[in-house]
């Protein structure tokens, strides 16, 4: 009975030393495996850029200055404003009729007399033209951000309506936008589109 009682408790105490060494073998093999950064606790810039990217995050840097969206919107408004007063001043400079040269010769001065003393086309600098010619969109109620960008590429708003979607999709404004009649600029910046159409019309 003694007998086998001690040989019972070797074989229990074997296991026991066993799973013991077993368990101390895998967590070996397991800090060799993996590298320096994680098993101090702490990602390399890659790591962390590759799981905020599955998450639809953005990793910055401790320096860059952070915006809420409302303070997002307000810088959007403030550039567009200023972006409409450079255009508005822009025309005004190019309407200005440019002054003739000065003659070096005898049969160059007679020959620019008789263009000055024809009269000159006064539609020209009378006429107000815009550089870029606006465009009217209607966004129907229930447009998605694909059918938006497709027809303002159609529209000839935009160039590239895989960009304009890529844009929005960072600014996360699909569920944003407002059904309404809205005035683009040809060319007009993405950030200012998208400005605009967030914000319902107020026609």
């Amino acid at each position: 009975m003694i007998k086998n009682r001690t040989f019972i408790l070797g074989i229990g105490i074997g296991l026991i030393l066993g799973a013991l060494l077993l368990q101390l073998a895998i967590i070996g093999k397991g800090e060799e495996a993996t590298p320096a950064s994680s098993s101090t606790g702490e990602l390399t810039r890659e790591e962390l850029e590759a799981a905020a990217k599955q998450l639809n995050l953005k990793v910055t840097d401790s320096s860059e200055q952070l915006m809420t969206e409302e303070q997002w919107r307000e810088k959007v408004i403030s550039d567009n404003k200023k972006a409409a007063v450079q255009s508005s001043k822009a025309p005004a400079a190019a309407e200005k009729p440019a002054e003739p040269a000065a003659p070096k010769t005898p049969e160059a001065k007679s020959s620019t007399q008789a263009q000055t003393a024809a009269p000159q086309n006064p539609s020209k600098p009378v006429t107000t033209q815009p550089e870029t010619p606006q465009v009217n969109y209607k966004i129907s109620s229930g447009s998605n951000l694909n059918s938006v960008a497709q027809g303002l590429k159609e529209a000839g708003v935009i160039r590239d309506a895989a960009a304009f979607r890529s844009r929005a999709s960072e600014l996360k404004i699909n569920r944003k936008i407002q059904s309404g009649t809205f005035t683009f600029n040809k060319g007009e910046s993405f950030d200012s589109i998208i400005n605009k159409i967030t914000i319902k019309p107020s026609s």
